[in-house]
């Protein structure tokens, strides 16, 4: 069923295939958002958060593990149910649960300000050290505390490449890539893709794609000591010396190119092996996108093996050989938001959108649609992945369009050997919960093979060939706010995600831009979303001078679908005026 390769069967190569970069100064502190809540979680363990069901959000900031003069320690507390961070040592009369570490009481060389914000309804904190994040956080309901201290700032750098799809632009991106180890480089968009033969980012670095980065046709030979050639390659050398804290982000596209190529081994978008907390996730900071698309690939579009904390989020996978999947002793791992299609070898019916693949175990898929392949959801181990996956959850998922072969949601062992394979592997599946799943027009919406300890609990069948997470939403009005401006109400969501959307307004023909529906909401949006989300409502500020410009036009405003599906009109759209 799957492919027959061992991702880790050669434990004992010691050779490096990743510069180890210069170390970053400070301890990472991850954030964390939980979108049911609107609480923010700051932790210095990436899988306490992606185990509490969190969504990452990368690292918040950065601070000392040891003391010095003019350093003050920073501590963990607890108050009424929420985390947050202090430097008093009493945690301003809430529950102390230990210390982080240190950041500077005041401002140095290659040091930040570290500022601390509040919101009261919910009682939530947030900290950020970047000045766009700052601003975006005012503008629903946050209030600025204070500066808590000084922390290590981040290298930041850039590089576009020839990026013309003629040119092989490999040398120069990854000596840009090395030359960022520790800090952070964007990769720019130039006039086509960037053509690599792929690219290997170190520790503790992050990486932003908004450029095409499409694998020169023809290649042969593998770039990793495993076999393998990915777009992308989050490698340890060994499983004891490991790629740690690597962020990748962006609004780019990776390009697998796959009818080009003549490699018989595996070849994926992004790779990671023996790695530890690695984020692909969506931009924080940026507006109206909704993360990186991967295309194309021969294999996975994202392959995840060996390696310990990690998620993928708000992530495109179209038209590829292999599924997107968490693998071979992998785990604390997440993944929310993907948006899966198309996943099959050509000329061939047997995969998966989704595979939780020989072994990881206290993992997750959240909040995700999955169509037009083989299967949509496995929990599997075969001859070539022997150990059993284990402690997986997967819930909020929409399954449709899946091959009369396979079915919606399936775990099972195969036993099938083969001289490269040739042990059958004698663990099963166990511990696989599969909670609120909406499945439609699939000949077998869900089957157990042979797990153990499987459940199935709130399915939803259907006959319908249409996705059910559809955007939906009101225009509420306006509402004066003095001196001839107005705000414009209303709310909007894709029903089943807990996560904030943009909304499109237009007045009369003219385009206004996108906003944010990401204001808290009051319990009947949430029931009208069916998602448990607490920020789908949009709050438009109106100049008075807009007003007066606009007056008596026509208001349109369009929710915008995650998933590349109908951006649909809100109700009162052609109604409501500009007063």
């Amino acid at each position: 069923m799957f492919r027959i390769q061992s991702r880790v069967s050669a434990l004992a190569l010691a050779c490096s295939v990743l510069a180890s970069g210069t170390a970053l100064a400070g301890t990472p502190m991850y954030r964390f958002y939980r979108a049911t809540t609107g609480e923010h979680f700051y932790t210095a363990t990436f899988s306490e958060g992606v185990n509490a069901g969190f969504k990452s959000e990368g690292i918040g900031f950065r601070f000392y593990d040891t003391s010095a003069i003019g350093r003050i320690p920073i501590y963990r507390c607890l108050g009424a149910g929420w985390h947050f961070i202090s430097t008093l040592s009493n945690c301003e009369g809430t529950t102390v649960e230990g210390q982080y570490g240190w950041i500077d009481s005041g401002q140095l060389t290659g040091t930040v300000a570290l500022k601390r914000f509040y919101r009261t309804a919910g009682g939530d904190h947030f900290y950020t050290t970047d000045a766009a994040e700052e601003a975006e956080i005012q503008t629903h309901g946050y209030v600025f505390e204070f500066v808590v201290g000084y922390v290590p700032a981040l290298a930041t750098s850039s590089v576009t490449g020839t990026c013309n799809s003629i040119a092989d632009d490999t040398s120069v991106l990854q000596t840009a890539i090395t030359n960022a180890a520790g800090g952070h480089l964007t990769i720019n968009a130039g006039s086509g893709p960037c053509m690599v033969s792929g690219l290997s980012i170190p520790s503790n670095t992050w990486v932003t794609v908004n450029a095409t980065l499409k694998f020169l046709p023809g290649l042969s030979g593998a770039l990793n000591f495993d076999g393998t050639r990915n777009i992308l390659n989050v490698y340890g050398a060994s499983s004891v010396s490991r790629n740690v804290n690597v962020i990748i982000d962006g609004t780019g596209v990776l390009d697998g190119n796959r009818t080009a190529q003549n490699f018989s081994s595996f070849m994926a978008g992004i790779g990671s092996l023996f790695a530890d907390n690695l984020m692909i996730i969506r931009p924080t900071t940026a507006i109206a996108v909704w993360g990186l698309t991967v295309v194309n690939t021969q294999n996975s579009p994202i392959n995840v093996v060996a390696t310990n904390g990690s998620v993928i989020q708000d992530v495109t996978a179209s038209d590829s050989g292999n599924p997107v999947e968490f693998a071979n002793d992998t785990s604390n791992c997440s993944a929310d938001g993907l948006h899966i299609f198309n996943i099959d070898p050509p000329g061939v019916t047997s995969e998966a959108g989704f595979a939780f693949y020989g072994g990881p175990y206290s993992c997750a898929l959240r909040n995700s649609i999955i169509f037009t392949s083989t299967f949509g959801v496995l929990v599997f181990n075969d001859a070539c992945q022997g150990l059993p996956s284990h402690d997986i959850v997967v819930e909020n998922v929409e399954v449709y369009s899946i091959n009369s072969v396979g079915a919606g949601l399936y775990v099972n062992t195969d036993y099938t050997t083969s001289p490269i394979c040739p042990t059958a592997p004698t663990a099963v599946n166990y511990n696989a919960a599969f909670n609120h799943i909406r499945i439609h027009n699939t000949a077998t919406p869900y089957a157990n093979g042979n797990g153990t300890n499987v459940t199935f609990t709130d399915i939803d069948l259907s006959g319908s060939t249409t996705s059910k997470s559809q955007i939906v939403g009101y225009i509420d009005g306006f509402g004066a706010t003095g001196g001839g401006a107005y705000d414009l109400y209303g709310w909007s969501c894709t029903l089943y995600d807990p996560d904030s959307v943009y909304v499109a307004l237009y007045v009369g023909s003219t385009g206004v831009g996108w906003f944010r529906a990401n204001q808290l909401s009051e319990p009947a949006v949430a029931s009208a979303c069916t998602s448990g989300g607490v920020a789908h409502r949009y709050v438009i500020h109106f100049s008075a001078a807009q007003i007066s410009a606009w007056h008596g036009q026509v208001v349109s405003v369009f929710g915008i679908s995650p998933w590349a599906f109908a951006n649909n009109a809100l109700v009162g759209t052609g109604s409501v005026v500009v007063p």
